[in-house]
């Protein structure tokens, strides 16, 4: 229904292609991309999840320091007949003093909680090109909108016109063949439009948790028109600028780096097993008897106690070493990788950048074209159905260019993701 719907709303829309075209002047609901990445990365639940997961570690590290917390105790006996003894309280307190292997117990648990961060930045960069893709995904279809009404309204001329001749036998019989061929193709494009439609708005909805409508509605709800500056100058710096700042910045790169950091504390953890710890310790007891009286009695003393579990901690020890290791050689591996994403986002940036010169160049060639054949029929030399061919050609070289400014501003967004984000 939703596409019998479209074709209706193209049918009659293609009446005045030229007021039904969507522009952002007379618009009521405008999203820019800026508007589009906030609300995805305000609204997108994923990224609430990993704030728990900082969370989680963050608890985790402060129950590290529950063993430095001082411990108290209070204990009260009734004793039975068999002794003189009628009861007796007992109040104690301890204060562990030295344990080093605690220490690198909290480390342990902070390079957890920096990695969670690092997966937070990630995923947000994530979001935010996931977010931008879809957009320029989704203004690039919707200004194909006065193309597809263009394409519509042409082709049923352009068929009725070929329909007249092949009746008044001024067409061959493979003409009219191909005349119609071609009609079916062009009623299949806009037909495709619909699903084109569906599917931006869909993704678009998705990232930004917002209700997307890219083309007018039957309840006269005004759509959402995606405000883009597509004649903003794309830039790029050299080669060695997004380099450095994705070294500085990758967060895979700062994750790598916990992930050593975390193998060095473990091994140290575990190092640290066959040192002794140190507590502070006293207690006080008052002890009441069957014939009268009572017994006050203090005690105060530093405990040390050691605990030996055969060589278990040493091979636990050893083994993170050999870890420490690995994520060494991994971040050094991640380095070379990163290097290679960069170059080749780069080259891909500087394609598209020189593209666009020579689409604008034919959109330009294409603009001039239209303009004589505008005038043309206005001077009654050509046909009004030759002139809509005409336009329909000026519209398609059109949003060819716009598709060529829409695929560099992509390529420059995935090389600034590539480099997380750098701030030129």
């Amino acid at each position: 229904m939703r596409k019998l719907y479209l074709l209706i709303t193209i049918a009659l829309l293609s009446k005045s292609a030229h007021s039904t075209c969507i522009t952002e002047k007379e618009a009521l609901n405008k999203l820019t991309m800026d508007q589009a990445v906030e609300s995805a990365l305000a609204k997108k639940k994923s990224i609430h999840a990993k704030y728990y997961n900082i969370k989680n570690y963050k608890n985790l590290r402060r129950g590290t320091l529950s063993t430095f917390i001082p411990n108290l105790s209070v204990r009260e006996t009734a004793y039975d007949a068999s002794t003189a003894v009628s009861h007796a309280v007992e109040v104690s307190a301890s204060q562990t003093l030295f344990n080093l292997s605690k220490v690198n117990h909290y480390k342990m648990y902070s390079t957890y909680m920096s990695a969670a961060k690092h997966d937070l930045q990630a995923h947000k960069e994530s979001i935010r090109l996931a977010t931008e893709t879809a957009f320029l995904s989704a203004w690039l279809i919707q200004q194909k909108l006065c193309l597809i009404l263009l394409q519509f309204d042409a082709s049923k001329e352009a068929f009725e016109k070929a329909k007249n001749q092949y009746n008044l036998n001024l067409l061959n019989k493979n003409d009219w063949l191909k005349a119609k061929s071609d009609h079916a193709a062009n009623l299949a494009i806009v037909n495709s439009y619909q699903d084109e439609i569906a599917q931006a708005e869909s993704e678009l909805e998705f990232y930004t948790t917002k209700e997307i409508r890219l083309l007018p509605s039957k309840d006269d709800i005004s759509p959402t028109i995606l405000s883009w500056d597509h004649k903003k100058d794309i830039t790029i710096e050299p080669f060695d600028f997004y380099y450095k700042e994705a070294i500085n910045n990758r967060k895979d790169l700062k994750s790598k780096q916990d992930d050593i950091d975390l193998k060095d504390n473990t091994s140290k953890y575990y190092a640290k097993q066959y040192i002794p710890s140190v507590s502070l310790i006293g207690s006080t007891s008052r002890s009441h008897y069957r014939a009268g009286g009572a017994v006050l009695s203090k005690q105060a003393g530093i405990r040390a106690s050691w605990s030996f579990d055969g060589l278990s901690s040493y091979f636990s020890a050893e083994a993170a070493k050999s870890e420490k290791l690995k994520a060494i050689l991994e971040k050094n591996d991640l380095k070379s990788q990163i290097k290679f994403e960069i170059q080749k986002a780069h080259s891909a940036l500087q394609k598209e950048i020189n593209n666009i010169t020579a689409e604008k160049a034919k959109f330009t060639q294409n603009k001039n074209e239209f303009e004589l054949r505008r005038q043309e029929v206005d001077s009654g030399l050509i046909s009004p159905v030759d002139f809509n061919i005409s336009e329909f050609t000026y519209e398609n070289a059109r949003f060819s260019w716009f598709s060529q400014l829409a695929g560099a501003s992509l390529r420059e967004r995935e090389l600034l993701f590539a480099c997380a984000y750098p701030e030129k």
